[in-house]
């Protein structure tokens, strides 16, 4: 009678009698031990409310033992649970996969995903100390140039003074003599090219925006204020000399000043002034003034000097000039407009004179290799310091 009673109360709750073929929850499900699950529970089995704890009974909305939504809740901690309870997927569980479970703690929701952030690589501009190691080796290697004057010099008047007098003379007056020579060709250097181009010193009047633009980049750059000096020509160009980055002077031509605007003016200040900084002026000047005297006599004396005083040095002054400017544009118009200028006539000393092909890989855009040549514009092979690569450079800016 008792079994019968539990079968009829099994179906009016459940609506179909409880059966093992029938079944949906094992032995460790959210009801007691074998507690079968109904097809639409509507009490609450062995684990107790939607939130409710542990295991034990529980007094859900009706207890009894047909189970039901029981186990340990949406959110319970129990050995298993959720609205199918047993150890099967469930949305509350703890022994299966789960939503919110008792086995949260352990598998939980992972440690958050990283985020890729994209790379931005900065070409930043050489340390100080690494800016003064460069201008240190470009004082040297400018005194070995001066020097070597000096010690040709030297050892011919030595071997001379040992033939006709004897060693000791001979070895003390080709040393004295040596010195001297080299002395004077360190000092002598800068004066000799100034005059060969014919420059003046600038007027402060006349070129009031020269000097307002060179006394605001030596202050941003820390750099003493060179003198400026103007060749009177119609060509557009600029180029600096000088022994110590102290007394460096900066040479521009009228034609240049006539033709740029500010922007473009200062790309070029800037592009002149940074040769000041790295003191790469230094070897470039002492080779441009010996070779000098023999320009006119010996072929290649141009590529000699460009040698000396460093291939690629305007291309890589470029890179932290528009560092200085912070418009990359402005140098690169310069450049253009430099090319397209007029060419330089005679009686001007950057006709294709001798200082004009000593200097021609100096000034900021290379000056013609011959007299009323146009300007190296259309791309010498294997020239960094050509001005066509480098404005296509500057492009990429």
């Amino acid at each position: 009678m008792a079994a019968s009673s539990g079968s009829s109360s099994g179906r009016r709750r459940g609506g179909r009698p409880p059966s093992s073929g029938n079944q949906r929850a094992g032995a460790s499900g959210s009801g007691g031990s074998g507690t079968p699950r109904s097809t639409r529970p509507s009490g609450s089995g062995s684990g107790g409310s939607r939130s409710g704890g542990g295991g034990g009974p529980s007094s859900g909305r009706n207890s009894g033992p047909g189970g039901g939504r029981g186990g340990s809740g949406r959110s319970g901690g129990g050995s298993s649970g959720g609205r199918q309870g047993g150890s099967g997927r469930n949305r509350s569980g703890g022994g299966g996969s789960n939503r919110s479970g008792g086995q949260r703690g352990s598998s939980g929701r992972g440690p958050a995903p990283l985020v890729s952030e994209p790379v931005v690589t900065i070409e930043h501009p050489p340390a100080p100390n690494e800016e003064e190691a460069l201008a240190r080796r470009n004082r040297r290697r400018g005194l070995a140039l001066a020097a070597f004057p000096g010690v040709l010099v030297g050892i011919v008047v030595a071997v001379v003074g040992i033939a006709l007098i004897d060693v000791i003379a001979g070895v003390v007056a080709g040393a004295a003599i040596g010195i001297v020579v080299a002395v004077a060709t360190w000092r002598s250097a800068t004066p000799a090219l100034v005059r060969a181009l014919h420059a003046e010193p600038a007027d402060e009047d006349d070129y009031a925006r020269v000097f307002n633009m060179v006394e605001g980049l030596c202050a941003s750059m820390g750099l003493a204020l060179p003198t400026v000096c103007v060749v009177e020509d119609d060509a557009r160009g600029a180029v600096t000399l000088g022994r110590r980055r102290q007394l460096a002077v900066l040479v521009i031509t009228s034609g240049l000043v006539d033709a740029l605007d500010p922007v473009q003016l200062e790309g070029v200040l800037a592009h002149e002034l940074v040769h000041v900084k790295c003191a790469d002026i230094v070897p470039a000047t002492m080779a441009a003034a010996i070779a000098l005297p023999f320009a006119s006599v010996v072929p290649g004396t141009a590529n000699l000097v460009h040698a000396l005083g460093g291939r690629g040095r305007e291309f890589r002054t470029d890179q932290q000039a528009v560092r200085v400017t912070r418009y990359p544009p402005g140098l690169r118009e310069a450049l253009a407009c430099m090319i397209d200028g007029p060419a330089s006539r005679p009686p001007s000393a950057l006709a294709g004179r001798a200082v004009a092909q000593v200097t021609r890989w100096l000034w900021t855009v290379s000056l013609p290799d011959s007299s009323g040549g146009r300007r190296s514009g259309g791309g010498v092979a294997g020239e960094l310091d050509d001005a066509a690569v480098r404005i296509s450079a500057l492009d990429e800016w």
